[in-house]
């Protein structure tokens, strides 16, 4: 479970840190930071699976008014291979824009007091997970993460537990449009904007056929005449296809001639029976889960991530301006996001600020939050 982010030097984050419960609502104005949080973690997603360089994910990204060269990131996260570390990773990004590169000053990862890996000066340190000794040295390109270098093995279970933690985390900013009805090739990563679907339902049905049943059962109650949703061959890729019941008779028909709503939703119960049935928690962020989708569609959606949340299966997070939303009593945290005079973003327990003989949306509609 991710306890603590801190952010500084990246975007409008200036000596930023954000306390997350196991259910979270993201709340406040347009420009305020809600997406950037997510942005943030999505990239280090990315930097730490080695396919990007720290040019590519963080050029160009710093904070327009301070005069700084490096951007830092650091998480606090609870679990392990037994469930009970916490650990800190912390990265520090040095910039250099005139001449557009950018490379790692320092990456480093704790369990408690422990530290289990140390990057900078382009070299390597790894220590033993149980005994805390030091183990191999070598050097790297200090323009990736160290982390993308070590392999998983006996003497750093709960390093490999870390990585597999955040490359779990679903990051979701969804856009239909861009949303790709063939798969030439599996991928374990939703990307931000489920324009990967394809590829990544035909991975999790490898990993966890067991989701199917119970998915299908899902869509059929919320999109007329769904019936199942496979992957037939096209020549050497794979074409999505819906399976619908028409005037009695079943049809397939290629996943983008659903609507935007109904594409939606296919990804999102999509992912709530992926995280139904596995056997370790997972975090989850989306933006704004109601674009597309109708109140009577989203609510019992977000009423069960918010019960499966408090029963320790999910970590929910959601950046929502939606009134039925802010009011809703399943979040144990609801904070607002806030910039004076489009200065660093800074946050603050919405429900405080609100009146509190009226709703928390009708505070926010009259702008009494933000006062």
């Amino acid at each position: 479970m991710l306890q603590r982010l801190y952010i500084n030097n990246y975007r409008s984050f200036v000596n930023f840190e954000l306390n997350l419960g196991s259910s979270t609502l993201l709340l406040g104005r347009n420009g305020s930071g809600k997406t950037s949080t997510l942005d943030a973690l999505f990239w280090l997603q990315i930097f730490i699976q080695g396919n990007s360089s720290a040019w590519d994910v963080f050029g160009q990204s710093q904070t327009r008014w301070l005069d700084m060269s490096t951007i830092t990131f650091e998480l606090e996260v609870t679990g392990g291979p037994g469930g009970e570390d916490s650990f800190v990773y912390r990265l520090e990004v040095e910039v250099q824009e005139s001449r557009r590169r950018a490379r790692v000053a320092s990456e480093t990862l704790f369990a408690g007091k422990a530290c289990l890996f140390a990057f900078a000066d382009g070299e390597i340190q790894l220590y033993d997970d149980q005994h805390g000794q030091p183990g191999p040295k070598f050097s790297y390109d200090w323009t990736r993460s160290g982390l993308t270098a070590v392999m998983p093995g006996p003497s750093n279970r709960r390093l490999s537990w870390f990585k597999t933690w955040l490359r779990s985390v679903l990051i979701a900013r969804l856009n239909p449009s861009n949303m790709a009805p063939e798969s030439r090739e599996e991928s374990s990563l939703l990307l931000f904007d489920g324009s990967n679907f394809a590829s990544w339902y035909r991975h999790l049905i490898q990993e966890q056929p067991g989701i199917l049943m119970p998915l299908f059962a899902e869509l059929k109650a919320v999109i007329d005449g769904f019936e199942s949703l496979d992957l037939a061959q096209a020549g050497d890729a794979r074409l999505l296809r819906v399976q619908q019941r028409v005037n009695g008779k079943s049809y397939p028909s290629p996943f983008y001639e659903l609507s935007d709503g109904q594409r939606i939703l296919v990804v999102m119960f999509t992912v709530l029976e992926m995280i139904k049935q596995r056997t370790t928690p997972v975090m989850l962020m989306i933006d704004e889960p109601d674009n597309y989708v109708g109140l009577s569609e989203l609510e019992p959606l977000i009423s069960t991530l918010c019960d499966l949340a408090d029963e320790g299966k999910v970590q929910f997070v959601a950046v929502s301006h939606h009134p039925e939303l802010l009011d809703h009593a399943g979040f144990d945290h609801k904070l607002l996001f806030f910039r004076e005079d489009s200065g660093p973003t800074r946050v603050d327990n919405a429900e405080k600020r609100a009146t509190p003989e009226l709703p928390l949306s009708e505070s926010v509609a009259r702008g009494w939050v933000d006062d």
